[in-house]
């Protein structure tokens, strides 16, 4: 018969993903991705998501999903990489751009430097960006929080422990 409780996170799920998709408001559609089981989520969903951070005219949608989309693990990561790619590279909005690429880093890890590499001549404006995370890469830095920490550090100025900053 199916586990009832599963049932009904489905159709919680579908009606969250709905909201994002549909709702003539832009703070209600980003509530709706924030309110969402990730780790329930399916492929399709997965689509739905991406189809949210393709389409939505609302910057802070697409930021919110860009944000989210390293923790959907419902979903392929290379489907969301590749996601992510595309959208950066057409992306208009500055805030969503520097979401996606700490996106990409979290989620992709090592992985994601040659994505990194595709993406330094899209936009001038994140090369120190990309360079700054693809040093912290080389290093072997892996771990998403390690990375956002050290690159923190490098945005601000501050010497990194170990480095010749």
């Amino acid at each position: 018969l199916g586990d009832p409780a599963s049932a009904e996170h489905k159709a919680v799920a579908e009606m969250l993903l709905r909201t994002a998709r549909h709702d003539a408001n832009p703070r209600i559609r980003a509530e709706a991705v924030m309110s969402l089981n990730l780790s329930e989520l399916g492929g399709s969903d997965g689509q739905t998501l991406l189809e949210v951070l393709r389409t939505d005219a609302d910057e802070d949608v697409r930021a919110t999903v860009a944000g989210i989309l390293p923790h959907a693990s419902g979903v392929a990561a290379e489907t969301r990489l590749s996601g992510m790619e595309g959208q950066y590279a057409k992306e208009t909005s500055t805030m969503v751009r520097r979401m996606l690429l700490g996106s990409i880093v979290q989620l992709g890890g090592a992985r994601s430097q040659p994505i990194l590499a595709r993406l330094k001549g899209v936009d001038p404006t994140f090369a120190k960006d990309i360079d700054e995370y693809l040093g912290i890469l080389e290093s072997g830095v892996t771990d998403g929080m390690e990375i956002e920490m050290k690159k923190a550090a490098l945005s601000d100025g501050a010497a990194l422990p170990g480095s010749d900053r």
